[in-house]
């Protein structure tokens, strides 16, 4: 995500991925997935168990937790921005 809140057009995974979309016709596609895969499905995982765990302690440490109504990859992301270790490492990555 942008500084200025807007999706990136295609955001390229280093990883063998395969990307879903939202079905045809479906009246309730958030906007900032209406042009693009909402999701993909990764062949291996993309954190070991070990990086997990660093990032749910620094989340539960924080207790920051907040009940969302939807849950839009965009929430993920918001929630790592709140987490100064994570967010430096994702960052780094």
């Amino acid at each position: 995500w942008s500084a200025d809140g807007a999706a990136p057009a295609t955001i390229d995974v280093p990883v063998d991925a395969t990307p879903y979309a939202y079905p045809p016709n479906c009246a309730d596609v958030p906007e900032l997935f209406a042009a693009a895969p909402c999701c993909a499905v990764t062949a291996a995982p993309l954190f070991s168990a070990d990086e997990c765990a660093f990032i749910i302690d620094e989340a539960e440490r924080k207790d920051g937790w907040v009940p969302q109504e939807f849950r839009y990859a965009r929430d993920v992301v918001q929630q790592c921005e709140d987490l100064p270790e994570v967010r430096s490492w994702l960052e780094a990555a």
